[in-house]
């Protein structure tokens, strides 16, 4: 599974893409500016189809794996984004536990239970049949590497991304 990882440090935003153990090498990070079109398109584009994510969860079709969810935390002027694994959804909010350990939000850990509301979400994810769907930010950080980053990074990876 692919971990997208954001926070703040002045006007850039630092993102890491933390593979899973199912996924071959070790994390990657790249800093983005806060204002980076692209990243928040991507956060924009998952927010307002983030009812089709929420279909999905509840009435999974057969093929059907892997519902994670992005939510960012901020604490003492730091904001990381995590993962979001485990994921359920009722009473209007997600539930679930996060995937990665903090970097610079040191009040929280990895496997802690957090619940937020959906228009709360920075992204979301699952796998149909071996191939990605959502990942919006997941896309961004692909399409900027550079031919064999990408390759490299397709076959370390449990699914397609198309």
């Amino acid at each position: 599974m692919v971990r997208v990882r954001k926070w703040h440090i002045g006007r850039w935003a630092l993102i890491a893409v933390v593979l899973h153990a199912a996924c071959v090498g070790p994390g990657s990070s790249v800093l983005v500016r806060d204002d980076d079109r692209e990243m928040n398109e991507a956060m924009a584009r998952a927010r307002a189809e983030v009812q089709d994510f929420v279909h999905r969860l509840l009435s999974p079709l057969p093929g059907d794996t892997d519902f994670d969810i992005k939510v960012s935390i901020t604490e003492a002027g730091n904001t990381e984004h995590f993962w979001v694994d485990s994921v359920a959804f009722k009473d209007g909010k997600f539930e679930g536990r996060l995937a990665n350990d903090p970097e610079f939000v040191r009040g929280h850990r990895l496997g802690e239970a957090v619940s937020v509301a959906a228009e709360q979400i920075s992204d979301w994810m699952y796998v149909h049949e071996g191939r990605l769907v959502g990942g919006y930010t997941i896309r961004v950080m692909r399409d900027r590497l550079s031919p064999a980053e990408r390759l490299r990074f397709d076959q370390g990876l449990p699914f397609k991304i198309e």
